[in-house]
C-alpha cells in the first residue's frame, strides 16, 4: 500500500521534473551556443584578417623578390613562359604551413575570358604527395566563385571572402601583386577552422547536461517539500472550499465570473460553470435602477470593498436570495485584476427573518395600541418597556423612563420600600402583588396622585427574570362612583326632604288656618291682629319653603311638553335682566339648529331665573352672563364627564359668568338643601336644589366646570324632543354631511389626559394626524420642531401658560397656523377677558365625537380670526 501510494506520489512529481529538466537543458544549450556562437564569429573575423594580412605579405614578398631578380644581370628563367613570380613562389611556399593543415595557394592571371592558375600550392599531407608543389596551369570559369577573388586582386583589391571550393567551404583572401600584374590568393578550409568550436558546442553541451543534472537533483531535493506542502494547502484549501458553506467566487477586471467555486448550498444548481462570464446583474431579478444597486455599482467601480451586500437572483429557475461579500485585487504593479469573495444563500434565512419581524411587529403593535398601561422592568427594578397608554396615565415621553427604578413612578412609603420588595420576592419571600394584584396610588410626572389597580406577571427569558406590569388608571371610574355616591345622596336627601316638607307643608296650613280665623274675629287695629298677621306671612313663607323642597323631592314632572327653549329664553332676557344688575352684560348665544326640548316649561324658567341669581352673585363688580343653546351628544367619550345618563342626543343649555369661581368643595356640596356660600340672611341655599331636581325630573343631567377667580359654567342637559323638530333640526342625512374628516395634522394640548386621548382617538378615526401634549412648553416644543402643524387645539386653563398665551406664542412664530380653544366654561364669558382680543373659536366641554368634528373642521376651514 505504502509502495503503491509512494509510487503515485512519484507520477505526480514526473511531469514536474521533466519540466524542470527540459527548462534547464534549454536554458544550458542556449548559454552555450551564445558563448560558442560569439566567439565563433570573433575568431572568424580573426581568421580572415589573418590570412588577408598572409596574402598581403605574400605578394609583396613576391614582388620585392621580383624586383630583386629583375636587377641580377645572371638571373635566366628556364623558358620564357615561366615567370620568375612563379619560381618566387615555388621556392618560397614550399615549407609555408600557417596557413593551416589543409589550406592553399595559388597565383592566377586573365587570359583572355579565362583565369589561368600558374601556381597553386595545397598544403594537406595528402595534397603534397601528390603535387609536391608542383603545378600544371589550369584554367579557371570566369564565373566560377573562386574566380572573383582572383578578378577583384587583378583589380589591385585586398579582402576576404567565404566560397565553395571543390565541394567544401573555404575562407579566401586575395591580394594584387602589382609588379606582375598577377593575383595571389589564400584559401584555408572553413571544416578545419569549425572543428574545435564543434567540439567545445559538444563539450559544453555534455559538460551543461552533467551540470543540468546535479542541479535538477538539487533543485528537486530541495523543492519536492515545498512543492508538495503547496499542493497540500491546495486540496486542503479547495476542500475547505467545496465543504464550506459559503462559495468562493473570482472576477477579472470586467467584473464578470471567471471562477465559482462548489462549495455553499444553491439548491437546483450542479453546474456552477454556467455562471461564468456573467455578472450579478445579467443574474438578479431585481430592478438595478435602485439605489442600492447604484451604490453597489459604484463601490465596485471605485474598487471599494462590499461587506453582505443581498440580492435577489434566479438560479436554476428558483428565485434565491444571496448574501455576496468581496474585496478588490492588484497585481504587484498596483493594477486592478478584478474581486474575490465569497456568496451565501440566505433565503431561508430571510423567510425566517421576516417571519419573525412579521410576528415582532404584531407583537408591537399589539404592545403599543393596548388601552391599558403596560410596563416591563427587569429584577432590579429599572424599566425596559414602556407602553403609549402608559406615557397618557403617568404623564412621562418613554424616554424620560427607559432605565429609570420603576419606583418614580409611586409616591412614599411605596417608593422607597419597592426595592427591598424585590429583593425579598427574588430570595424566595412571598409576594404581596406578583401574580396577585390590588388597587394600589400611582403617580404622575406632574406630582398628582391617583388610584390605579396593578397586576404583576413574572417572566423568565434567557435565564433571566422580568416582571410585567399591567395597570388600570381608576380615575374615571372613581369620579364617576363618587357621581353616583353624590346623586344616590341627593336621592336619599330628596326623598328625606320631600317627606318631611310635606308633613310640615301640612301642619303649616292648620297654623295658617288656625291664625286667620283668628285674625278674622279681631279688628284691624287690634296689635294682636297684627301679631297674627305677621305670624300668617311668615306661615306664609314657610310654606314657599316646603314648597320649594317639595319641588326638589319630586321625581316626576306635573308636565313635560316640546318646548323651544331658543324662544323662551329670548323672551325670560328681559326678566332676567331686570333680576340682576345692569353692570352684568347678558349674552345669547343661540342654535337655531338645537331643536326642542321635552320639558316643563316653568320648571325651565325658574331654573334659569335661579342659575341667572347665582351667576349675578358670582359677579359683584358687573361681567358678562352667557347663555348659549346648542345640540349635544353624550356618549361613552363623554359620560365620565357628566352624571351618568343613557347615550343619546340632548339640548345642551349652558349657563357661564366669569365671576370668582367654586371650588371643588363647594361644587361637591352646591346641590344639596340649604347649602349656601351666601351670608347669613342672604340666601336659602335651595336654588341650585331646585335646579337639581328640575333636571333630574327632565331625566336629564347637569355638569359644573369651574376655576377660582375664572369663573363657572353650568351644563343643562336636557331631553331632546327630535319628533316635534322637523322645522327646527335637521336630519340625519344633513348631519353627516356636516361631518366631515380631513389629513390635516393637528396638535393636541390638555392637562387632562384622558380627554386629549378622547379628541386624539375621534378626530384619527376621521383621518388626521394627531400630536398630544399635556402643557404649554411641550406643545411649543413640538412647534418648534415640526412645522407642518395646520391646527392647535389647545384647553384654556393649564398649569402654568395658559391656552391663550400659548396660541398667542404660536401664532407668531406660525402666522397660518389655526387655533381651536377648548374650556369647561361657555361662550365669551371669560374667554374675552383672556384672549387679550383675539376672538378664537371655542369648543365646550365635555364635547361629543360629533361635536369636535364639526369645530375641528369650521376651525381648519376658517379663513382667518376676527378681532373682537
Amino acid at each position: 500500500m505504502d509502495k503503491r501510494h509512494g509510487a503515485r506520489h512519484t507520477l505526480k512529481r514526473f511531469p514536474v521534473i521533466a519540466k524542470l529538466t527540459a527548462t534547464l537543458i534549454s536554458v544550458v544549450v542556449l548559454v552555450s551556443s551564445v558563448a560558442v556562437g560569439v566567439l565563433y564569429d570573433a575568431g572568424l573575423k580573426d581568421k580572415k584578417q589573418s590570412l588577408i594580412a598572409l596574402a598581403s605579405d605574400a605578394a609583396a614578398l613576391i614582388d620585392t623578390a621580383v624586383s630583386i631578380e629583375a636587377r641580377d644581370e645572371t638571373y635566366n628563367p628556364r623558358n620564357e613562359q615561366e615567370f620568375s613570380a612563379v619560381t618566387i613562389a615555388r621556392d618560397t611556399f614550399g615549407e609555408l604551413r600557417g596557413i593551416g593543415h589543409s589550406g592553399s595557394v595559388l597565383i592566377a592571371q586573365r587570359q583572355g575570358p579565362d583565369i589561368l592558375v600558374l601556381f597553386q600550392q595545397d598544403f594537406s599531407e595528402q595534397a603534397g604527395k601528390k603535387n609536391n608543389g608542383e603545378s600544371e596551369n589550369v584554367v579557371i570559369d570566369a564565373n566560377a566563385g573562386l574566380a572573383k577573388a582572383i578578378i577583384a586582386a587583378l583589380h589591385g583589391k585586398t579582402g576576404s571572402i567565404l566560397l565553395k571550393h571543390n565541394d567544401s567551404q573555404v575562407i579566401t583572401a586575395f591580394a594584387p601583386i602589382r609588379s606582375q600584374g598577377l593575383a595571389f590568393v589564400a584559401m584555408a578550409q572553413r571544416q578545419e577552422f569549425n572543428a574545435p568550436f564543434v567540439a567545445a558546442i559538444m563539450n559544453s553541451l555534455l559538460f551543461g547536461i552533467v551540470l543540468t543534472a546535479i542541479g535538477v537533483y538539487i533543485l528537486y531535493r530541495q523543492t519536492v517539500p515545498v512543492v508538495e506542502r503547496v499542493q497540500e494547502s491546495e486540496n486542503r484549501f479547495q476542500g475547505f472550499a467545496d465543504t464550506a458553506t459559503e462559495w468562493f467566487w473570482e472576477t477579472g477586471p470586467n467584473l464578470r465570473f471567471r471562477v465559482m467555486g462548489k462549495g455553499g448550498r444553491l439548491d437546483g444548481v450542479d453546474d456552477r460553470n454556467r455562471y461564468l462570464g456573467l455578472t450579478r446583474h445579467d443574474l438578479t431579478t431585481e430592478d438595478t435602477s435602485t439605489q442600492k444597486w447604484r451604490d453597489h455599482q459604484e463601490d465596485m467601480l471605485q474598487r471599494r470593498p462590499f461587506v453582505n451586500f443581498q440580492y435577489e437572483a434566479n438560479l436554476g429557475g428558483k428565485i434565491r436570495t444571496l448574501s455576496v461579500t468581496g474585496l478588490p485585487f492588484f497585481d504587484e504593479k498596483g493594477e486592478f485584476k478584478g474581486y474575490q469573495g465569497t456568496g451565501r444563500d440566505i433565503t431561508d434565512l430571510t423567510t425566517h427573518k421576516h417571519r419573525i419581524e412579521e410576528a415582532e411587529e404584531r407583537l408591537r403593535r399589539a404592545f403599543e395600541s393596548i388601552t391599558m398601561s403596560v410596563i416591563v422592568i427587569d429584577e432590579f427594578g429599572k424599566i425596559e418597556s414602556f407602553n403609549p397608554h402608559s406615557e397618557k396615565v403617568f404623564g412621562y415621553d418613554k424616554s424620560e423612563v427607559i432605565g429609570k427604578n420603576i419606583s418614580i413612578l409611586m409616591p412614599e412609603p411605596d417608593r422607597g420600600q419597592h426595592d427591598q420588595y424585590i429583593r425579598n420576592y427574588v430570595r424566595g419571600g412571598q409576594p404581596a402583588i406578583i401574580g396577585i394584584g390590588r388597587e394600589v396610588t400611582g403617580l404622575r410626572k406632574n406630582g398628582e396622585l391617583f388610584p390605579m389597580h396593578l397586576g404583576v406577571g413574572e417572566m423568565i427569558l434567557r435565564g433571566e427574570r422580568h416582571f410585567v406590569g399591567s395597570i388600570n388608571d381608576l380615575s374615571d371610574a372613581k369620579a364617576l362612583e363618587q357621581q353616583l355616591r353624590r346623586s344616590q345622596k341627593m336621592d336619599a336627601i330628596g326623598q328625606l326632604t320631600g317627606g318631611i316638607a310635606h308633613d310640615f307643608n301640612n301642619l303649616l296650613g292648620i297654623i295658617i288656618g288656625n291664625l286667620d280665623l283668628m285674625r278674622s274675629k279681631l279688628d284691624e287695629d287690634d296689635k294682636n291682629f297684627q301679631r297674627i298677621d305677621r305670624s300668617i306671612r311668615a306661615a306664609e313663607r314657610g310654606a314657599k319653603l316646603t314648597s320649594r323642597l317639595l319641588s326638589f323631592s319630586r321625581q316626576t314632572p306635573d308636565a313635560n311638553d316640546p318646548v323651544n327653549v331658543n324662544q323662551t329664553l329670548r323672551d325670560l332676557k328681559d326678566l332676567v335682566q331686570r333680576s340682576i344688575t345692569a353692570e352684568i352684560e347678558i349674552e345669547l348665544i343661540l342654535d337655531d339648529n338645537a331643536g326642542p326640548a321635552h320639558i316643563n316649561k316653568s320648571d325651565f324658567e325658574d331654573a334659569l331665573i335661579n342659575l341667572s341669581i347665582n351667576a349675578h352673585d358670582a359677579m359683584p363688580n358687573g361681567g358678562i352672563l352667557t347663555i348659549e343653546t346648542k345640540r349635544s351628544r353624550i356618549d361613552e367619550h363623554s359620560t365620565g364627564t357628566v352624571l351618568q345618563v343613557p347615550t343619546g342626543d340632548y339640548l345642551e343649555v349652558a349657563v357661564s359668568d366669569n365671576g370668582t369661581g367654586m371650588t371643588h368643595e363647594v361644587i361637591n356640596h352646591i346641590f344639596e338643601p340649604f347649602y349656601t356660600t351666601k351670608t347669613d340672611g342672604k340666601g336659602t341655599g335651595l336654588g341650585m336644589a331646585m335646579v337639581y331636581g328640575f333636571v333630574k325630573r327632565s331625566r336629564g343631567t347637569i355638569s359644573i366646570y369651574s376655576e377660582l377667580g375664572v369663573g363657572t359654567t353650568i351644563k343643562l342637559y336636557l331631553p331632546y324632543a327630535p319628533q316635534h323638530a322637523t322645522g327646527n333640526i335637521a336630519d340625519a342625512t344633513v348631519d353627516e354631511r356636516i361631518i366631515r374628516g380631513g389629513n390635516e395634522t393637528i396638535l393636541i394640548v390638555d392637562d387632562e389626559p384622558d380627554l386629549a386621548e378622547i379628541a386624539a382617538t375621534i378626530l384619527g378615526e376621521l383621518g388626521y394626524e394627531c400630536i398630544v401634549v399635556f402643557d404649554a412648553p411641550a406643545a411649543l416644543s413640538v412647534l418648534s420642531n415640526r412645522r407642518d402643524i395646520d391646527l392647535l387645539m389647545s384647553d384654556v386653563i393649564m398649569p402654568g401658560m395658559n391656552g391663550f398665551e400659548l396660541a398667542g406664542i404660536a401664532t407668531e412664530r406660525m402666522p397660518s397656523l389655526k387655533v381651536l380653544m377648548t374650556s369647561g366654561y361657555t361662550g365669551n364669558t371669560s374667554m374675552k377677558s383672556i384672549s387679550a382680543g383675539k376672538n378664537y373659536p371655542l369648543l365646550r366641554k365635555p364635547y361629543s365625537n360629533r361635536d369636535v368634528a364639526i369645530e375641528v373642521r369650521k376651525a381648519l376651514d376658517a379663513s382667518d380670526f376676527r378681532e373682537s
